[in-house]
């Protein structure tokens, strides 16, 4: 029992600072004020990669500073499997993957096999309508497409988008199809350390929840985008059709360790 005053004060400084100590962390966490499910979903597969936030990063204005559509190879660290890394390629295409379509955009060809076409609309908006699931020989198109990377700095309002998932030796013939809400937010800037070095980012999240065919999906995918460089960091990459049909819960994340731009 505490009796004398000075044993009395100097527990009551203790406390005092210990009840500091919890504040200064708590205030610290970069993650404080994100969606719940959002800080989860890093703190599990992107650890220690936010580093701390970046009020003075404005918002989006134009996607295309934020998403290069050029020639550019992208290698990222998987984080938490070991020395693994994968590749993203953006390069110029004319032709819709899968598709005899003759459209002007871009691939993103990723190594883990699959290709996602990418236009940009009059609105300047990056946004994403087929996908080539090669491993499964699937065609998935999103009508209207997904939103990728938006030229704005707040919330876009939630689409409903149709879903349908093809054999891709028969693109006509559709084999499931449901709906999906999309929601796509900017959820501010943050600074975040990868391999490559550390950068000012925004986090930009596609949060699908709906149906397709016999299966539910309700995930999201997470981005860091830096202005003049493109993604530095994501949590999952994989496809809608990897979202329903495929029972995979890996980490599918990745830091960036290096980028390199074509002539």
């Amino acid at each position: 029992m505490l009796s004398h005053p000075r044993q009395i004060a100097a527990a009551l400084i203790a406390l005092f600072l210990v009840g500091q100590s919890m504040a200064s962390t708590s205030s610290d966490d970069p993650l404080k004020g994100l969606p719940s499910a959002v800080a989860d979903q890093l703190r599990k597969h992107l650890p220690g990669v936010v580093v701390g936030r970046a009020e003075d990063l404005p918002p989006l204005k134009e996607a295309r500073d934020w998403l290069p559509l050029s020639q550019v190879d992208f290698v990222f660290d998987r984080t938490g499997d070991g020395d693994r890394t994968t590749r993203w390629t953006i390069t110029p295409a004319k032709k819709v993957p899968g598709l005899d379509k003759s459209i002007k955009g871009w691939t993103l060809v990723q190594s883990n096999g699959t290709t996602r076409f990418l236009s940009l609309d009059k609105d300047g908006v990056i946004q994403s309508q087929f996908t080539v699931n090669h491993p499964n020989g699937l065609l998935i198109k999103l009508d209207p497409p997904e939103p990728v990377v938006h030229p704005v700095g707040s919330d876009v309002p939630p689409e409903d988008i149709r879903i349908s998932v093809s054999d891709l030796g028969s693109p006509d013939d559709v084999e499931y199809s449901g709906t999906a809400r999309c929601t796509w937010r900017d959820l501010g800037g943050f600074r975040v350390k990868v391999p490559a070095g550390e950068f000012k980012a925004r986090l930009l999240r596609v949060h699908y929840k709906g149906s397709v065919g016999p299966a539910s999906v309700d995930g999201s995918r997470l981005l860091f985008v830096a202005p003049g460089t493109g993604p530095v960091a994501f949590s999952d990459d994989r496809d809608i059709s990897a979202f329903l049909f495929f029972n995979d819960d890996t980490a599918h994340a990745g830091v960036l360790r290096k980028v390199s731009r074509g002539d």
